[in-house]
């Protein structure tokens, strides 16, 4: 979002769960900032039971494994942009662990590939479950 509400309250931004795109997981409630999301759940296709997305991990040359999606809430979109990527490719516990020690003040919600939600504080002081 660019600058206040023009009725004086936080943004509120609803994080979709990234297996029914009908739902949302909850909402983030912010004043101003930018907020990305990752996930191999928009541009994808599956091939005997395996599923292909565009986020290519460059360890191996394939699609990244480990991670539904990745939602950054910084104040600068383009480092949201590269963070929601590269913590997915980096997967729950690296990349969780690389916010806190290089990027404390931006937050995160990351969804495991078993479902499994997990955030950093400051994401969660900002959420709401839905």
């Amino acid at each position: 979002v660019f600058g206040g509400h023009p009725e004086k309250r936080p943004w509120n931004i609803s994080i979709t769960h990234p297996r029914n795109s009908e739902r949302f997981l909850g909402t983030l409630s912010i004043n101003e900032g930018a907020v990305v999301t990752s996930g191999d759940y928009e541009r994808f296709f599956i091939q005997n039971g395996e599923r292909y997305h565009h986020i290519i991990d460059p360890a191996t040359g394939f699609p990244a494994t480990g991670m539904q999606s990745v939602s950054i809430v910084s104040s600068d979109s383009l480092q949201a942009d590269l963070l929601s990527t590269a913590v997915f490719v980096m997967g729950v516990s690296k990349g969780l662990a690389f916010l806190e020690s290089h990027f404390p003040e931006v937050g995160a919600i990351l969804v495991d590939s078993d479902g499994e939600i997990h955030m950093t504080p400051g994401f969660r002081e900002r959420f709401s479950w839905r």
